[in-house]
């Protein structure tokens, strides 16, 4: 800790030579904390980031016979993924037919994950960084002011360091029906879609749009989600 005698006076907080001193401080850290909030959070985009990936062996497209395969237990999440799903498809024109009639069958969920990030560290306590005044009054049986002193920590430059964040995303498989045991395991399309730290029912339907615009397709990258 390094200590700097700033005055001389006995402090006032409602004094003039006081308040700027503590405004600079203050105004500094927001500054920091700002700039960290603009590098974690990033900013808004109406894109969203899809994993298409098809196996050629398999002849998939709208025409198909499809089956949705159902879950066991639903929870009220899933109700509603497959509502989005079932108009999402028939907007598209894809049509599901039962599943003894189906070649087939497609699989939906909700994908919880961690992606790696980045983000901005100091070392130290950073409520450290607010200056703190120290009184000392001067000796008994001595006149004259007391003595303010200011104990400000070293700022060291801050350090870039790894910081996964959780996200959710939407992820369809399509299994085809075949006697095969080699290729009964095997997704003939499978697709994700992020939708940030949490998929809300407002963009879930326009997310699983999104995704099925590459239905059937290879894909890896930015996709416009905005309609």
């Amino acid at each position: 800790m390094i200590e700097k005698t700033i005055s001389i006076h006995t402090p006032n907080m409602n004094t003039d030579t006081y308040k700027p001193l503590g405004m600079i401080f203050s105004c500094c850290i927001q500054s920091v904390l700002l700039v960290s909030v603009v590098v974690l959070t990033g900013c808004s985009s109406p894109n969203a980031y899809v994993i298409a990936r098809r196996d050629a062996r398999f002849n998939l497209s709208n025409a198909s016979k499809i089956a949705l395969g159902e879950h066991s237990h639903p929870r009220e999440a899933e109700e509603t993924l497959k509502r989005d799903l079932l108009a999402a498809l028939t907007e598209r024109g894809i049509a599901l037919v039962p599943p003894e009639q189906a070649e087939f069958t497609l699989t939906y969920w909700l994908d919880d994950s961690w992606k790696p990030g980045k983000k901005f560290e100091y070392e130290g306590n950073p409520s450290m960084m607010f200056p703190r005044p120290m009184v000392i009054p001067p000796p008994k049986g001595f006149g004259g002011s007391s003595t303010v002193i200011y104990q400000e920590p070293i700022i060291t430059a801050p350090r870039v360091v790894d910081w996964p964040y959780y996200i959710q995303g939407i992820r369809l498989k399509v299994y085809p029906k075949t006697g095969d045991p080699a290729l009964r395991l095997r997704s003939a399309w499978e697709g994700y879609i992020e939708g940030g730290d949490r998929v809300s029912k407002k963009r879930q339907p326009v997310l699983l749009r999104t995704l099925l615009d590459y239905y059937g397709q290879d894909f890896n990258g930015k996709a416009p989600a905005g309609k």
